[in-house]
């Protein structure tokens, strides 16, 4: 296994004077992991010969040790964005919930992948300066939310699935990319919403 590999060979060749001309590539390096001939995805390991993907990693009830709202996250414009950290074992991961406090339905059943006012994802393996191997989006399940404001986000999901994206092109799922199955998240990002007065 090799991870960020690109081979420098034909850049060697023609920078020592060798009047080989290095051949074009055929596809871009893969700058994630080399198994054999494959380029895994990010979230993918080389197991035995084969990329391998990471079982489901977020447990039915994360125990978040950060939490924090931002508004106008680049990928979801428009939306407020809840970020909880949570630890599974030495590995820390990260829940994204990207929401419109003003217009998203609390105490009603959410079809997450027909509605543009909502988005989930998570972050899998957060390092220590905030980085993230590889994120996953929400395609498929049912979100009920308790309590949505500025301030924070709470509520369930139930029947998900998720699949691998790269979240600094596209939302849409990478071809080939890992998914896993959730079949159900409850959930309370940042602060509390304080409740309306009658």
């Amino acid at each position: 296994m090799t991870r960020f590999s690109i081979s420098l060979l034909p850049w060697l060749v023609a920078a020592c004077g060798s009047d080989v001309v290095p051949p074009e590539p055929d596809a871009p390096a893969c700058t994630t992991t080399v198994c054999g001939d494959t380029c895994c995805t990010a979230a993918a390991d080389c197991t035995a010969g084969a990329c391998a993907c990471p079982a489901s990693f977020v447990p039915a009830t994360p125990a978040f040790v950060t939490g924090v709202v931002v508004d106008n996250l680049p990928q979801a414009p428009g939306l407020y964005a809840a970020i909880g950290q949570f630890d599974v074992g030495e590995q820390r991961h990260a829940l994204l919930v990207a929401y419109d406090p003003a217009t998203v339905p609390l105490a009603t059943d959410i079809d997450v992948a027909s509605v543009e006012n909502v988005k989930m994802g998570v972050g899998y393996e957060v390092d220590p300066t905030k980085n993230i191997r590889s994120s996953y989006r929400v395609t498929r399940g049912t979100l009920r939310l308790t309590s949505a404001c500025p301030e924070g986000v709470a509520g369930t999901l139930d029947d998900a699935e998720l699949a691998e994206i790269d979240i600094f092109a596209s939302l849409d799922p990478i071809p080939g990319g890992c998914t896993f199955a959730l079949p159900s998240l409850s959930f309370a990002l940042a602060a509390t919403c304080e409740e309306p007065a009658p």
